[in-house]
């Protein structure tokens, strides 16, 4: 969802979560089968009164709810992209400027930044075959924290206690450790 809503401009209420992913598939930013298979588990729910906006929404809000998650209000009503937004999802290969002013660009100051990286960070991980600079050849998918499949604060206690396993932290690939970039970016002040 944050690669579909990513798209946001504050300043002119441009883009946002409005299902322009599924005309950004072929950038770097999307890169793999993630974001592919997740439209397609999406689309059986979509229909002429239910937006793939819609449902791209639902999913967050059910996804966090099956992982003990925070409650999520959800509001229906979005209406469909007909085109693809601005190319704006961070890349691991980015420096910090870049990520705080894409970030700023979607409405979040650098704390915000922070907590949405950890918090959306706690489920999932990193695929060799999408990011083989990063992930080694012997991984399929590197996880962002020891506890994959729970949203929880593994992902900032690991990190604090010096034992993270984020791919985007740890990868001996310097370059590639966004995580770590955005995580002490204030000197670790949100992470603690």
């Amino acid at each position: 969802a944050y690669h579909d809503m990513a798209t946001h401009n504050v300043s002119d209420g441009s883009g946002g979560l409005d299902a322009s992913i599924v005309y950004e598939l072929d950038r770097p930013q999307n890169v793999g089968v993630g974001m592919k298979q997740s439209l397609l588990d999406f689309a059986p729910f979509s229909t002429p009164y239910v937006s793939l906006a819609d449902t791209i929404a639902m999913g967050v809000v059910l996804g966090v709810a099956s992982c003990d998650g925070p409650t999520i209000p959800f509001r229906p009503g979005r209406i469909n992209a007909k085109k693809a937004g601005p190319a704006t999802v961070p890349e691991p290969h980015q420096d910090l400027q870049t990520h705080i002013a894409s970030f700023k660009r979607q409405g979040f100051d650098q704390e915000e930044m922070i907590t949405l990286v950890a918090c959306g960070h706690t489920l999932g991980g990193v695929r060799h075959d999408d990011f083989p600079t990063i992930v080694e050849e012997s991984v399929d998918v590197a996880d962002f924290d020891a506890t994959v499949a729970g949203f929880d604060t593994a992902i900032v206690t690991q990190y604090l206690d010096g034992c993270s396993v984020d791919p985007l932290v740890v990868t001996p690939n310097i370059t590639m450790r966004s995580d770590l970039r955005i995580f002490s970016s204030d000197g670790n002040v949100t992470m603690q």
